[in-house]
């Protein structure tokens, strides 16, 4: 029997706030519903606040205790995250090679993008973190010089 949408949007929920955080291809398979519905769902349930969204996976929104749980063993070993400005140009060609050596080590990289906005580095940053990225590889998206302390070098 299929879930009406209220309905599966309230298990969506019950898992991740059960989780922390899950991807949506193994929430979509568990509801037994395609990723297209449930990317939907997610869409939905992020633009209320009740998720966050991050590429490939969705996330309690303000879950400060994600550090003390444990995080989740992945089917495909340890989960990298990985922030860049596109995926345009030589970054194809670099996320590609991440992709490849990550999966060489039976990991999954999972990516953030900045549209090369400064603070946005940050922002992905929390995110994969918070989604059980357990290392992180930075291309930072900076114009103007090196930061420091926040000013520019």
């Amino acid at each position: 029997m299929r879930l009406h949408v209220d309905q599966r949007h309230e298990r969506v929920l019950a898992l991740v706030r059960e989780r922390g955080s899950l991807r949506v291809a193994d929430l979509a398979n568990e509801l037994g519903v395609s990723a297209v519905t449930l990317r939907r769902d997610v869409e939905t349930l992020a633009a209320q606040g009740r998720v966050q969204r991050l590429h490939g996976a969705v996330v309690w929104p303000g879950d400060t205790a994600a550090e003390e749980r444990p995080r989740p063993v992945s089917a495909e070993g340890t989960v990298i995250g990985m922030i860049v400005p596109t995926t345009n140009y030589i970054f194809a060609d670099i996320v590609r090679g991440a992709r490849e050596a990550v999966g060489a080590q039976g990991g999954r990289l999972v990516l953030g993008m900045t549209g090369y906005v400064d603070s946005e580095d940050a922002v992905q940053a929390e995110h994969l973190v918070a989604g059980g990225a357990e290392g992180l590889l930075v291309a930072p998206s900076w114009f103007g010089g090196v930061p420091v302390d926040g000013q520019e070098k």
